[in-house]
C-alpha cells in the first residue's frame, strides 16, 4: 500500500515538472517569436567620454522602417571595468551612482520618450553622475531598455560591452571645464595680503543667449572647494562671498547673461591663503536656464600664484 502512494507520489511530481517544463518551453518559444527592438531601431555609439566629473555616452537611434515610431528609453544600467554600477536616476534620490538620459540639447532625466520619423535619426546623451571618482576606469559596459508603442517585444534591451572612454581632462595647470562650449582662461592669478585672487574669462561658444548664466558656491553634492600646493584647504562655508564680476561686489553667488560669442570676466577669491603657497586650485558650480551643460562642476587646477 505504502509502495502504491510513493509511486502516485512520484507520478504527480514528475507530471507536474514536465508541465512546468512544457509551459517554460512555450514561454520562450513565444518570445523568441516576438520581434526584437534591433527590427525596428539601430544604435550607434558616437563618444564616451570622461568630462570633469561625469561620464558622456553619445549616441544616435535611427528608425529603420518606414513609418513612425514612438520610442521609450529606460532602465539604464552603466558598469565600468572595475565592477561600479551606476543605474536609473530616480525621483528624489540621491543623484550619485545614477544615470541621466536625454535627447538632443533637452534636460537629463531617468527616462525618455520621443518620436522617430520614417527613417529618420536622432542624438540622445547617457549621463553618469559622479562617475569613478578614484580615476581607474578605462571602459563601461551599458544596458539600456528599450520600449516602442503598440509593440510587443521579445527582446527590449540594447547592450554594448567594453566601451572603451577617452580622457581630455585637464588634470594640472589649467581649467578642467564643464562644457566644451562654455570656454574658460585664466587671465591672471595674484596673491595680496592673504588674498589669492584668480581672474578668468568665461566665453559663450553654445551658439545662443544664456539669459541665466549661474556660479554658485551651493550645492547639495557639490560645490566651492579651494587648497593650494602645500595641502592646505581653504574650503568655506555657504555664504561666503567669493566670486565678482567687477572685482568689488563679492557675492556668494552671480547671475548674469551673456550673449551668443559674449566674455564674462570674474574674479574667484580664496581668502587667508598662508604666503608659502604657490599653487591654488578651486572648484565651483556652473549652471543655466538655457542651456543644457555635461557637468556642473567647473575646476581650477593648480593654477601658480604671481607674487610680488
Amino acid at each position: 500500500m505504502k509502495r502504491n502512494v510513493l509511486k502516485n507520489a512520484w507520478a504527480i511530481c514528475l507530471a507536474f515538472i514536465t508541465l512546468c517544463s512544457t509551459l517554460t518551453s512555450c514561454d520562450k518559444k513565444d518570445d523568441d517569436k516576438l520581434p526584437s527592438y534591433a527590427d525596428f531601431v539601430e544604435f550607434q555609439i558616437t563618444r564616451c567620454e570622461r568630462v570633469g566629473g561625469v561620464l558622456m555616452v553619445d549616441f544616435t537611434v535611427t528608425n529603420k522602417k518606414d513609418y513612425n515610431l514612438k520610442v521609450t528609453l529606460e532602465n539604464q544600467t552603466v558598469t565600468d571595468n572595475t565592477g561600479k554600477n551606476y543605474r536609473t536616476l530616480v525621483w528624489g534620490s540621491d543623484i550619485s551612482n545614477s544615470t541621466g538620459i536625454a535627447m538632443n540639447e533637452d534636460p537629463f532625466y531617468g527616462n525618455v520618450s520621443f518620436n522617430l520619423i520614417s527613417e529618420g535619426s536622432m542624438s540622445g546623451h547617457l549621463k553618469v553622475y559622479d562617475y569613478d571618482p578614484a580615476d581607474r576606469a578605462t571602459a563601461v559596459s551599458l544596458q539600456i531598455g528599450v520600449g516602442l508603442e503598440s509593440i510587443q517585444l521579445g527582446n527590449n534591451t540594447f547592450i554594448r560591452t567594453n566601451i572603451a572612454t577617452t580622457d581630455n581632462r585637464v588634470k594640472e595647470h589649467g581649467v578642467q571645464t564643464n562644457d566644451s562650449k562654455l570656454a574658460y582662461q585664466v587671465t591672471s592669478c595674484t596673491y595680496d595680503d592673504g588674498n589669492v585672487d584668480i581672474a578668468f574669462t568665461v566665453t559663450n561658444n553654445t551658439g545662443q543667449t544664456l539669459k541665466v548664466l549661474r556660479f554658485n558656491e551651493e550645492s547639495d553634492r557639490a560645490g566651492y572647494v579651494a587648497y593650494d600646493d602645500m595641502g592646505n584647504n581653504y574650503t568655506t562655508g555657504r555664504g561666503t562671498r567669493f566670486l565678482s564680476l567687477d572685482g568689488e561686489d563679492w557675492r556668494s553667488s552671480i547671475e548674469t547673461t551673456v550673449p551668443a560669442g559674449g566674455k564674462l570676466n570674474l574674479v574667484a577669491r580664496v581668502t587667508d591663503v598662508r604666503s608659502n603657497a604657490n599653487e591654488m586650485s578651486l572648484s565651483f558650480l556652473v549652471t543655466s536656464d538655457d542651456y543644457v551643460c555635461n557637468d556642473n562642476t567647473v575646476r581650477f587646477l593648480s593654477i601658480p600664484i604671481e607674487k610680488e
